[in-house]
């Protein structure tokens, strides 16, 4: 077996040597290629460069005079020639472009297929064909430079990203910001949907003064589709809850300061590490992402929070928090093993950071940094929103609703026996959104306990007024009486309002006042009618005694009485009767034989 040249470099573990076809309209021989974990002079006779073979990557070309950085090129996991030339540079380069970090996958497969097709890229191409003959920064800072960035940022933002106008961190103008019902929806028995492209802390407090619950919302896509959180999944019981919605407690303001840190990382370090990351890597952009967000919290903090700012402006101071830190931020424990070639790294990530600041300086409108801006807006223009939402059988209602007794549904005296109807009316005492009471449905359990009459239902449903009734038979003793209508959520416990006391008294139908009086007695055949009938008058006396006949006292020792439960008139002369007093009318038989009628004049 050969021995290996003298010369040979080691191979690397988890590395792969590929080799550079150079277009013969630039001239690179002045240069070294760098990768993060090699580098090889491009005057020598072994052009080869080590790169990591399960990940793409990039080689950096560095000019032996001027130190610049005057090509740049991916590295990809198959191929083992690399072509430098105008538009693999430039390709290299869109990493610069702040929307380019927004599109998913396809969308740049999509975008990368397309772009030789697309003017500004075309024209991008022809920039840096420019800047490779004449061995200048591939990352420079001229004006033209960054406005060609600046259009291929704007085409994928038309193109691609739908042209997302998120000023207020909304995509849709036409609901306003304070418009709750947007937020909490009645979706699948209540959804949470974030409207903003940021994260959002929400909690719901239970109005018995129970445990807060808490969530995050995820921030809502910048393309198409939604950030929800059913409500479900939070185990939130049948209550009533205030709601607040917030990007000022703290567990928001750190969530979306951390995302934006790791967008900056993953920014900066997407030339090196490529678009999908092992955990090592991940690891890596982590480690840099919490050192970003440590030094952006300080920035915010010597800002004042950033109040007097524009969120673009205040962007640009973060921006720039961001490149000085990212410079220093690789050589942590946690990048050791991936980013190897520390030299290379901290002149491209200088270099990186110098051309995004311009970007963003340059940047004629706030949402064409959409991958940032929202995470910036939610600390200039962070939401607070508060609201009253009710749950009720897992289902929202946008708001609170109270039960009452229906003013006038009962009156305050009955005659015994009567049937009240006494009716419970749903109030509606807040909401943000419309509340159909027709398409509600609360059931009212009646509570009737001995001696205080009887209902018709147990049960009864409210109606598409949110109002329920029952008919209550009153009991035919003179008394104050008193029935209840529980109001009951799913976890049968009582809501606002509820128990409702229904109370009332009952008066015999007839008093003793109404009863005393003058009354003509008719007796007469049950077989022939009244023809040939014996009329008596008879007088009722207040004292029960019953006189007539005009015969003196005959009748003096008799008396009357009156049953008030079974509203029976009863006399004791004579054979006596007794019978159903009705309007001043009492009927009957006698002798099995004989009909009688006693009718008050």
């Amino acid at each position: 077996m050969a021995a290996p040249a003298k010369d040979a470099k080691p191979v690397l573990k988890g590395a792969r040597k590929v080799n550079f076809i150079i277009d013969e309209a630039y001239d690179l021989s002045q240069s070294e290629a760098h990768s993060i974990l090699d580098s090889v002079s491009m005057s020598g006779d072994d052009k080869g460069l080590y790169v990591p073979e399960d990940f793409e990557s990039s080689a950096f070309f560095i000019d032996d005079n001027s130190g610049e950085i005057v090509a740049v090129v991916r590295t990809n996991t198959v191929s083992d020639n690399v072509i430098v030339n105008a538009e693999s540079v430039a390709r290299a380069l869109l990493t610069m472009v702040p929307s380019y970090q927004t599109l998913p996958d396809e969308m740049r497969d999509k975008f990368e297929k397309e772009a030789m097709t697309i003017e500004p890229f075309k024209d991008f191409v022809t920039t840096v064909d420019a800047l490779l003959k004449s061995k200048r920064s591939v990352y420079s800072t001229d004006d033209e430079y960054i406005e060609q960035i600046i259009e291929i940022n704007r085409y994928m933002l038309k193109n691609y990203l739908g042209d997302p106008n998120i000023e207020g961190g909304r995509i849709n103008k036409s609901n306003s910001e304070d418009d709750f019902k947007v937020w909490l929806t009645k979706e699948s028995g209540g959804t949470l949907d974030n409207q903003r492209h940021s994260y959002v802390y929400a909690e719901f407090i239970p109005s018995d003064g129970g445990k807060t619950i808490p969530t995050i919302l995820d921030p809502k896509p910048i393309i198409k589709g939604k950030s929800v959180k059913a409500l479900s999944s939070l185990g939130l019981k049948d209550d009533y809850y205030t709601v607040n919605l917030s990007q000022t407690h703290e567990l928001a303001v750190s969530k979306n300061f951390y995302e934006l840190s790791t967008r900056f990382a993953r920014m900066f370090l997407n030339a090196f590490l490529g678009r999908m990351g092992s955990d090592s890597r991940n690891d890596c952009i982590a480690a840099i992402a919490g050192s970003i967000q440590v030094d952006i919290n300080a920035t915010i903090l010597e800002l004042g929070g950033g109040a007097n700012l524009s969120p673009k402006d205040l962007l640009s101071k973060i921006s720039a928090t961001a490149g000085n830190t990212i410079q220093s931020a690789f050589t942590n424990a946690a990048c050791q093993k991936t980013l190897l070639n520390k030299t290379l790294i901290a002149k491209a990530m200088a270099a990186q950071s110098n051309l995004f600041l311009k970007v963003v300086e340059a940047a004629a409108l706030a949402h064409e940094l959409a991958e940032y801006l929202p995470f910036v807006l939610a600390q200039t223009d962070p939401l607070v929103l508060s609201n009253k939402m009710q749950l009720y059988k897992g289902t929202v209602i946008p708001g609170w609703v109270r039960f009452q007794e229906l003013k006038g549904s009962l009156m305050e005296e009955y005659s015994s026996g009567d049937k009240a109807k006494p009716t419970v009316e749903t109030k509606i005492i807040s909401s943000y959104d419309e509340i159909d009471l027709g398409l509600i449905e609360f059931k009212a359990t009646w509570i009737v306990t001995n001696g205080n009459g009887s209902v018709t239902s147990p049960e009864t449903p409210t109606n598409h007024e949110g109002k329920t009734t029952n008919a209550w038979t009153l009991p035919m003793e003179e008394g104050e009486y008193f029935i209840r209508a529980d109001m009951l959520d799913g976890d049968r416990e009582d809501m606002e309002g509820s128990p409702i006391e229904f109370r009332t008294k009952v008066k015999c139908k007839y008093s003793e006042e109404d009863i005393a009086g003058e009354y003509e007695w008719v007796i007469y055949s049950c077989t022939n009618g009244k023809a040939g009938a014996t009329t008596m008058n008879l007088t009722f006396h207040a004292d029960k005694r019953i006189t007539g006949f005009g015969e003196g006292n005959v009748w003096g020792s008799h008396t009357w009485s009156y049953n008030c439960r079974t509203n029976e008139l009863n006399a004791d002369f004579g054979t006596g009767f007794k019978g159903e007093y009705k309007d001043g009318i009492v009927t009957g038989i006698r002798y099995d034989r004989d009909c009688w009628e006693l009718r008050k004049k």
